[in-house]
């Protein structure tokens, strides 16, 4: 089947826009609604300039859409691939002086069964991935 632009316009569309994105900044920020995304993503540190491995994560939330969030040691822990499709809430409790500097900590709550389920094909990581 050949499709065309004519074809494109002919169907209803709608616009596709990136995640807004959450630094946790604010002590009692939550994010609430469906896990749908554990993806490895490669970022440069603003301060050696090298390159390095993160876990980035999209929550869609019922009213304000896609969120997306970077993992930290804890929520790496306690967030997983296999929580695909659950319901999660991650709740920022604040920042805390560690002997190896700042850690920011998190209460996360994750439905005992998924809401909604993912395809497994375009899973981009597992438990073995993330290296902790």
């Amino acid at each position: 089947m050949k499709l065309s632009l004519a074809d494109a316009e002919a169907v209803p569309m709608i616009d596709r826009k990136e995640p807004r994105f959450e630094n946790f900044e604010k002590r009692g920020t939550r994010i609430f609604g469906i896990l749908t995304s554990v993806a490895k993503a490669e970022v440069t540190d603003k301060v050696s300039k090298k390159k390095k491995e993160i876990v980035r994560y999209t929550v869609d939330e019922p009213e304000a859409g896609p969120v997306a969030f970077i993992g930290t040691y804890q929520l790496n822990e306690l967030l997983s691939p296999g929580d695909k499709g659950s319901l999660v809430c991650i709740t920022f409790g604040g920042t805390r002086e560690t002997a190896n500097g700042a850690m920011k900590e998190f209460k996360v709550t994750v439905s005992e069964g998924k809401i909604m389920e993912t395809d497994a094909r375009f899973d981009s990581i597992t438990d073995d991935d993330i290296g902790f």
